[in-house]
């Protein structure tokens, strides 16, 4: 437990495509979003194992490598970009933000889960759950 907390403005940035003729983005040039983490590093790992095998097969001629990267990516992504945004929410909200940090410190339960969806160790929808998200933020 930390006797203070201070949040960032927003950190999130977003771009309309992670590929097109001639490029592939990756890691926080693909987008970053994650307020508490960063994100980066699992993000640039698993965008670029998945641009690598996109190359690949444009390379090899397929046509829709470039625009399947750019589902794919998105696809794996999506619910923690979710939670992400939904974080980047209550990061604007100072008082909604102070209510949920004191819920998170007196409920090692969803503290936990909290911490595992954002380190990337379960995956994101746990986090978006309408049963946890109750069990957080109920009085």
């Amino acid at each position: 437990m930390t006797d203070s907390y201070v949040a960032a403005g927003t950190l999130a940035h977003r771009v309309k495509r992670t590929s097109g003729l001639g490029f592939l983005l990756v890691g926080d040039a693909a987008g970053f979003i994650d307020p508490l983490t960063g994100d980066g590093l699992h993000r640039a790992l698993v965008s670029s194992e998945l641009a690598a095998e996109a190359i690949v097969r444009w390379l090899h001629g397929d046509a829709m490598a470039l625009d399947d990267y750019d589902r794919h990516l998105r696809a794996r992504f999506r619910s923690k970009d979710i939670v992400s945004w939904v974080l980047q929410g209550f990061l604007a909200q100072p008082a909604l933000l102070d209510y949920a940090v004191r819920r998170l410190d007196s409920r090692r339960s969803q503290r936990r889960v909290l911490t595992l969806v954002l380190t990337d160790q379960v995956p994101a929808s746990r986090g978006l759950d309408p049963r946890f998200l109750a069990r957080l933020l109920a009085p």
